[in-house]
């Protein structure tokens, strides 16, 4: 029989829970950058609280909490201020611990993290294979001739081949600027279709490459399956034109999921090298942990960039045996600022530690740029839902449950 996947809520919470509730999801919204009414002044982008911070007679910048004052920047402490309602710490870093934005649960505290240098990402080659996703959403024979309103100048490819199987495009062509062939499995054209029909089925998958007992979800490797002779077809093309270049793979959304697989095939299948860190965007999770650990040794410059509270990244659950591969690097709500997660794959202090927005704008929005829709990838994201979503609206990661008597799908009530 067919699980459905569903996201439940008490129909009659307790006043208790329903204040405690309140306060959380205080926590989740619009916390990035938010400036005291009376000070001006703007906590860290990852504080929880953001009334906790203040700017004393020498302008340095204080955390506030119910019960201590602590200045930020002066002595040792560091100048970025990391506050909840109970804890409140100065940190060297601008970022925060889980327990920040979910006081009630957790203590504050800084957290600890590598630079971008040091785990290898590159933002503006992030930026760049973003703009290539957010063509993929373009008219096919304007992608071709590099024609699109997505399809800037300054990321201009040449030679485009497109796959279209079962609904899922991938497209293939040369970039001069990085001398490279780019490959690009495109996201699904409507999310909440996606997302309505979100299956949690896994199948044992790639023991024949030496990854024994690993189990992916079916729907993502049916969905590449369906694309991998064309694409495999377009890159050999690519390669024999263009030889000795390496494969710059990207991804957005169901195509993320789909590149990981891909990645794959190149490696150890075609022996195809690839060129520099592969950067996805709202990646789901593709498999169980035995899955994510073995496609991280193969991967180590893997990085799924992950918008604040977008949902998809979330999905399938952990809960139900699935599991990211590293390394995620999160972004705030603006786009402004980033926090290199640990090599988990599932680090606590990242977007696990947001609410689930049932809402896409963060899905729809990454680095400050629009990637859904064909439109002109330099025009700046304005969020269709300004006002932050009630409380019915949002769910945490735990609140996924299953439901064995109904049928395979992921349900949002």
């Amino acid at each position: 029989m067919l699980t459905r996947l569903v996201l439940l809520v008490s129909l009659a919470p307790s006043a208790a829970g329903r204040q405690q509730r309140h306060r959380q999801e205080r926590r989740h919204i619009n916390v990035s950058v938010v400036e005291d009414a009376d000070d001006g002044c703007v906590c860290s982008a990852f504080s929880g609280n953001p009334d906790g911070c203040c700017t004393d007679k020498g302008g340095h910048e204080t955390c506030h909490t119910w019960f201590t004052d602590e200045p930020c920047g002066t002595g040792t402490r560091g100048k970025y201020c990391c506050n909840s309602d109970f804890t409140s710490k100065c940190c060297d870093v601008n970022a925060c611990t889980g327990g920040c934005r979910n006081s009630l649960q957790g203590s504050c505290d800084c957290k600890a993290q590598q630079s971008f240098e040091a785990v290898g990402f590159n933002e503006s080659l992030a930026v760049r294979s973003l703009a290539f996703n957010a063509a993929s959403q373009c008219d096919a024979a304007a992608l071709r001739a590099w024609a699109c309103a997505a399809c800037p100048n300054s990321t201009r490819l040449v030679d485009v081949n497109i796959t279209d199987a079962e609904g899922h495009v991938a497209y293939a062509g040369y970039d001069a600027a990085r001398d490279a062939v780019v490959v690009v499995f495109r996201g699904s054209l409507s999310v909440q279709d996606w997302i309505d029909n979100l299956d949690i089925l896994k199948v044992a998958a790639y023991a024949e490459l030496g990854c024994v007992g690993c189990f992916v979800h079916e729907g993502f490797l049916k969905a590449y399956e369906a694309l991998a002779p064309g694409v495999a077809a377009s890159v050999t093309a690519l390669l024999a034109r263009y030889p000795g270049r390496g494969v710059a793979l990207t991804g957005h959304s169901l195509g993320a999921a789909m590149a990981a697989h891909y990645a794959l095939r190149l490696r150890l299948v075609d022996n195809v090298t690839l060129a520099g860190p592969v950067y996805t965007f709202g990646q789901p999770r593709v498999g169980d942990a035995a899955f994510a650990a073995w496609h991280s040794a193969l991967f180590p410059a893997w990085f799924r960039v992950v918008h604040w509270n977008d949902p998809v990244p979330h999905l399938p659950p952990s809960d139900v045996g699935f599991a990211h591969e590293a390394r995620e690097i999160w972004y705030d709500e603006p786009s402004d600022a980033a926090v290199v997660c640990d090599g988990s794959g599932e680090d606590a202090d990242c977007s696990l530690s947001v609410a689930i927005a049932l809402v896409f704008d963060d899905h729809c929005s990454y680095m400050g740029h629009r990637n859904c829709q064909c439109e002109p990838f330099s025009q700046p994201f304005a969020p269709q839902h300004l006002a932050p979503p009630v409380e019915s609206e949002r769910r945490d990661e735990r609140d996924l449950v299953l439901n064995p008597d109904v049928g395979g799908e992921i349900e949002f009530f």
